[in-house]
């Protein structure tokens, strides 16, 4: 795990919050720090477009089509249908330093060195895609 808590999330937990993310240092929401009521609409039109674009063979990278990238882009289409004042009621992005207080994020483990680490597996081409493992457990059900 990149990340560990190190108190009490509780004084995020205002009441009325439906969501609390965290936004990156690049500007993109973090997938690593999600607090949201069940079945958030966000949430799931975010894991729909990721399904749709990994299982049809999206060329975006790991990052931009399961992470970050499609977690900003689900909330900006969500801001667009809501609006920004209705948002910012009942949501909360924190910055790092706000959220460092309750969480220490992206510490420095050893499986981020090596190919375990999907950015590296990526970038030297070592990983199956989606579609490759669903298609391999697909063939072994059949074979058996």
């Amino acid at each position: 795990m990149d990340d560990v808590c190190v108190s009490s999330l509780a004084p995020l937990a205002e009441p009325g919050l439906r969501m609390v993310l965290r936004q990156e240092w690049e500007g993109a929401l973090g997938n690593n720090f999600i607090a949201a009521t069940p079945g958030h609409p966000m949430l799931s039109d975010a894991l729909e477009e990721a399904s749709e674009e990994t299982l049809h063979g999206g060329n975006e990278s790991i990052w931009l089509r399961t992470g970050p990238g499609v977690l900003t882009r689900a909330c900006a289409r969500f801001m667009v249908r809501i609006g920004p004042q209705n948002l910012s009621r009942d949501h909360r992005v924190l910055l790092n330093g706000e959220l460092s207080r309750y969480v220490a994020i992206h510490r420095p483990l050893s499986y981020k060195l090596d190919k375990r680490n999907w950015t590296i597996a990526e970038r030297e081409g070592d990983h199956l895609s989606i579609r490759e493992l669903y298609t391999a457990r697909r063939n072994a059900a059949a074979a058996a």
